[in-house]
């Protein structure tokens, strides 16, 4: 009997360990894999260390707009600025989460991909992206353009696929490359204008969705592509409504005194309003979880899609995750936070994805181990 009451002790103690997710403060704190004999069969035997380019495809949120924050006073451009060194994504900054870095960390200065620095704001306008609003040495393969519409993916795409086969280093046809996509909040934030809401519907974000994916499947081979759900504005709006924390444009004579992102996002100057970007954010939604069980059968030895639904509610955030110049986009530390989350979510499946995320969610980076696989399903 003691014998046995040992057996269960030690059995219990292993499936204790077992069940305790391997986590650190930082990625660089994280164990390296030991190198494995061989690269991966197909899209579903992907480990942290197969990938080496990154790329995205998206809007300000993933440029890294204002990301710095306010920078001494509203007349100081840098204010504006695209900090594309620190974006969730692509950032190379050393020493900040990124995917990128991540990755980076995995499989060594061999990926590419990371963005490089900071620049002025270029604006696509009425709907349209033109070929020149990209600086490839710094934005690398970050593809994203400020007030981009889901109407530019395929622009968008225009400049990243070249700008990939050109990418010294990276093997084209036989590396593995992880593509994100998060897009949409341009399309909620002008959804209220009669002149452009005949142009965001559901079935028309679905189309360009399914038009991009489709692209990326036939023309960049072995790419995972991640598509990651819809902001809830409305939560934003309401988390930053009335806080001294966030920038204010203040014009007494007319009685204006608006925190940038009520002008920064057209539709918010109506809080009446926002229940419809809860909606429309939900039909979206609807529309990526229908492209991805369009694709997901599909994945091969070139090709995969995950799907990483949104399930954190910026109601929740602590208000240094905003940039204080427009209390709308990430701060350095949202930014983080997002890299983070992004990255432990890569390793859960997609009934686990499914699940609320708190706050604390992206406070511990997920360390995956050799047996770990991006998951695709």
């Amino acid at each position: 009997m003691v014998y046995f009451g040992y057996v269960v002790a030690i059995l219990c103690v292993s499936q204790f360990v077992q069940a305790q997710q391997p986590s650190a403060s930082s990625i660089t704190a994280c164990p390296t894999l030991s190198p494995r004999i061989g690269g991966p069969k197909d899209a579903h035997d992907i480990r942290a260390d197969d990938i080496k380019a990154v790329g995205s495809l998206g809007d300000s949120f993933m440029t890294g707009f204002a990301a710095e924050g306010m920078r001494g006073s509203l007349l100081n451009i840098t204010t504006y600025y695209e900090y594309r060194d620190v974006s969730f994504v692509n950032g190379g900054r050393p020493n900040s989460m990124s995917l990128s870095n991540a990755f980076k960390h995995y499989s060594g200065a061999s990926v590419r991909g990371s963005s490089t620095g900071q620049r002025p704001p270029t604006f696509c306008r009425d709907l349209n992206c033109s070929s020149d609003l990209h600086k490839p040495d710094i934005d690398q393969l970050n593809a994203a353009l400020d007030v981009a519409w889901s109407t530019n993916l395929n622009q968008e795409l225009d400049y990243l696929i070249p700008q990939m086969k050109k990418l010294t280093g990276l093997r084209y046809t036989k590396d593995w490359k992880m593509i994100i996509i998060q897009i949409g909040n341009n399309d909620m934030c002008y959804s209220c204008n009669s002149r452009y809401n005949q142009q965001f519907g559901a079935d028309k974000y679905y189309t360009r969705l399914d038009q991009a994916i489709d692209r990326i499947r036939r023309e960049i081979p072995r790419t995972i592509v991640n598509i990651v759900g819809s902001v809830k504005l409305s939560s934003v709006f309401k988390r930053t409504r009335g806080q001294e924390y966030c920038e204010r444009l203040k014009v007494p004579v007319v009685g204006l005194d608006l925190i940038f992102n009520r002008l920064a996002c057209e539709c918010a100057v109506d809080d009446g309003y926002w229940p419809q970007f809860d909606k429309i954010g939900q039909q979206y939604d609807q529309q990526i979880e229908a492209v991805y069980e369009k694709y997901k059968g599909l994945s091969n030895d070139s090709f995969g899609l995950m799907y990483t639904p949104t399930h954190f509610d910026p109601i929740d955030w602590p208000l240094e995750m905003f940039s204080n110049f427009d209390c709308l986009h990430p701060s350095v530390k949202g930014h983080q936070w997002i890299a983070t989350t992004l990255w432990n979510l890569l390793f859960k499946n997609q009934t686990q994805r499914a699940e609320h995320i708190d706050s604390t969610f992206g406070n511990k980076v997920y360390c995956p181990t050799e047996s770990d696989r991006l998951q695709l399903s």
